[in-house]
C-alpha cells in the first residue's frame, strides 16, 4: 500500500505540473536539467575517448537545447576525436554563430581545417582565437606550424617565440618540436621540415646535416634526413640514417616501415619483410585497433607469405596472401602496393591500378608506387596518366633511370619527340648500360624508327647536333639501320665532321648497296 500511495502522489504532482502548462510545453527547469544530464555524461565519455557514445549523448542534448554554443562545441570535439573533421567544423561554426568570441571553438576549428589541408583557413582561425585570447599559447604554437608549412618562416618563428614566452615549458610539453634560437638544432630541424614540404631536398638535407652536427643523438632528425635521402634516390645513405635512428630509439615504428621500403628497393627482400612484419605486429597490437593478438600474428604471417610467394614467382598465391592480410587490416598501404605488383605481373592491369591508387590514397608517397602505377596506366593505354606518374616518381627520386626511360617511351608514343630524346639521354646518363640491362624492354625496331624520325625532323630544322644524337639512339637500338647511318652521315657533313660523315656513309652503303651515295 505504501508504494501505491507514493506512486499516486507523484502522479498527482505530475498532473498539476502539466495542467500549469495548457499548451503542453515542457517546464524550462526540466528541460535544462535533462540537457545538462546528457552533457555531463558526454563529457565523461570524452575524457575516456569514447567519442561515439559522447556523440550520441550530445546529439540528444541538442534536441533539447539546439541553441547551446557549449553543446555544439563539445559535439564538435567528439566529431574531431572520430576524425570527421568536416562535421567538427560545422559544429564549431554553429557554436561561433552563437558565441562569436569563443576562442576554443576558433582554435579547434583551425585544427580541423589544418587536418583537412586548408592551411589558410587554419591560420585565420588561430589568428581569431589569439585575438579573442591573446595569451592562447597553443594557438600561437599551431599557427607557427601552419605558417612554417606555408613557407612563412619569419611568421612561424615569431609565433613560436610568443608561444614560448607565454609558456616556457612548451618544449618539454611538446617534445623537441619548438625552436628557441634561430641557429639551434631545433630551428634547423624545423627548417628541414619546411624544405621537405617544398620538395627542396638539397635545402632539407643541408638543414638536417647542420642540425645533427649540433645534436648528434637526435633519432627523429636522422629519420627525417633518411626520408630526404630516400626521396633523392640515395638508398645507401637513407638506410644508414634509418639504422642510426633505430639504434637511438627502437620505438620509432614508422622508421621500420620506411627502412623496409628502402631495403625492398635495394634488393634486400628478407630485410624488408622483417621490417614490414615489425610494423604489422605493432599496428595490430595497438589498443585502438581492439583486435586479438592472434589476428595480428596471422596478418603478419600472411604478409610474409605474400612476399615469399611473389619472390618465387607465384604471383597468384601472393595476391591471395596479400588479400587475406588486407582483410585483417584494410589500411595497410604497403600490402596494396605489393598486391598491385603481383597483379601487374599476372597481367591484371585494372586490379593493379586499383591497388596502386589505394596505396597512394593511404599516403604511400613513394617513387616506386608512382612508377609502377605509371607502367600500369601505360599498359592500359593511358599515356598522359603514365607520363604524370613517371614525373611524380622522378620528383621523388631524381636518379630513377627506369622512370626516365619509360617516360621517354610514353612521350615518344605521344609525339613528344624532343621530350622523349631528353628523357632517354638522361636514362643513359644515369645508367650507361641501360639498353643492355633492359634488353628488349624497348620495342626494338619501332623505337629505332621513332628516334630516326626525331633525327630527321631535327635535321630538317637545322639542329644537326640534335639530329646526330637522335640517330645515335636509333643505331643503339638497331645497329644495322642503314638509313640512320646515311642520315647521320649527312648531318655530320653539315657539322664539318668529315671523318665521321665518311665513316657513316660507307657503313650505310655497306649495309644497303642500293643506296646511291656519292663518297
Amino acid at each position: 500500500m505504501g508504494e501505491t500511495h507514493s506512486k499516486n502522489t507523484w502522479d498527482s504532482r505530475f498532473k498539476l505540473l502539466w495542467s500549469a502548462n495548457p499548451a503542453g510545453a515542457k517546464p524550462v527547469e526540466n528541460v535544462a536539467l535533462r540537457a545538462e544530464d546528457f552533457t555531463e555524461q558526454a563529457l565523461k565519455k570524452l575524457e575516456v575517448s569514447d567519442y561515439i557514445t559522447a556523440l550520441h549523448l550530445l546529439t540528444q542534448a541538442l534536441k533539447i537545447e539546439p541553441h547551446s554554443a557549449d553543446i555544439h562545441y563539445q559535439r564538435g570535439m567528439a566529431y574531431f576525436g572520430l576524425g570527421d573533421y568536416g562535421a567538427a567544423i560545422e559544429d564549431f561554426s554553429e557554436a561561433l554563430c552563437l558565441a562569436p568570441a569563443h576562442s576554443p571553438s576558433l582554435y579547434h576549428r583551425g585544427l580541423a581545417h589544418y587536418r583537412l589541408g586548408n592551411r589558410p583557413a587554419a591560420i585565420d582561425d588561430y589568428s581569431a582565437a589569439i585575438e579573442a585570447n591573446p595569451r592562447f599559447a597553443d594557438a600561437y604554437y599551431n599557427r607557427s606550424i601552419a605558417r612554417r608549412r606555408s613557407g612563412d618562416y619569419e611568421g612561424a618563428s615569431r609565433d613560436l617565440q610568443q608561444a614560448l614566452s607565454l609558456n616556457p615549458n612548451y618544449i618539454h610539453m611538446h617534445g623537441t618540436l619548438a625552436a628557441t634560437t634561430p641557429n639551434s638544432a631545433e630551428a634547423l630541424y624545423h627548417k628541414g621540415l619546411g624544405r621537405m614540404e617544398l620538395q627542396d631536398w638539397r635545402g632539407a638535407l643541408d638543414a638536417f646535416n647542420h642540425c645533427l652536427r649540433l645534436k648528434p643523438d637526435w633519432a627523429e632528425a636522422y629519420f627525417q634526413r633518411g626520408l630526404v635521402r630516400h626521396r633523392s634516390g640515395d638508398l645507401r645513405s637513407a638506410l644508414t640514417d634509418y639504422n642510426q635512428a633505430l639504434e637511438l630509439d627502437p620505438q620509432l615504428v614508422e622508421v621500420y616501415y620506411h627502412r623496409g621500403m628502402a631495403r625492398s628497393a635495394n634488393g634486400d627482400s628478407q630485410g624488408a619483410t622483417e621490417d614490414f612484419n615489425r610494423v604489422l605486429v605493432y599496428r595490430h597490437h595497438q589498443a585502438r585497433r581492439r583486435r586479438p593478438a592472434a589476428s595480428a600474428d596471422r596478418s603478419a604471417q600472411l604478409h610474409q607469405e605474400g612476399m615469399a610467394k611473389a619472390q618465387s614467382g607465384d604471383y597468384a598465391g601472393a595476391v591471395s596472401a596479400f588479400s587475406q592480410a588486407l582483410d585483417l587490416d584494410p589500411n595497410l598501404a604497403v600490402a596494396y602496393h605489393q598486391r598491385g605488383l603481383a597483379r601487374h605481373s599476372l597481367g591484371d592491369s585494372r586490379g593493379a591500378l586499383e591497388d596502386f591508387n589505394q596505396a597512394l590514397r593511404l599516403k604511400l608517397d613513394l617513387a616506386d608506387t608512382y612508377y609502377h602505377r605509371g607502367l600500369t596506366r601505360y599498359r592500359l593505354g593511358d599515356r598522359p596518366g603514365a607520363i604524370d606518374d613517371y614525373t611524380q616518381a622522378i620528383a621523388r627520386r631524381p636518379d630513377f633511370a627506369d622512370a626516365y626511360h619509360n617516360r621517354s617511351v610514353a612521350r615518344r608514343r605521344s609525339g613528344d619527340y624532343e621530350g622523349a630524346l631528353e628523357d632517354y639521354r638522361r636514362a643513359v646518363e644515369l645508367n650507361p648500360n641501360f639498353t643492355y640491362i633492359h634488353g628488349t624492354v624497348v620495342a626494338g625496331e619501332q623505337d629505332a624508327e621513332d628516334f630516326y624520325q626525331i633525327g630527321y625532323t631535327k635535321a630538317s630544322k637545322g639542329d644537326y647536333q640534335g639530329a646526330v644524337a637522335a640517330f645515335n639512339q636509333a643505331l643503339r637500338l638497331k645497329p644495322d639501320y642503314a638509313a640512320a647511318y646515311y642520315q647521320r652521315g649527312l648531318a655530320r657533313q653539315q657539322l664539318k665532321d668529315w671523318r665521321g660523315a665518311t665513316s657513316d656513309l660507307e657503313q650505310a652503303q655497306q649495309l644497303d648497296p642500293s643506296l646511291d651515295i656519292d663518297l
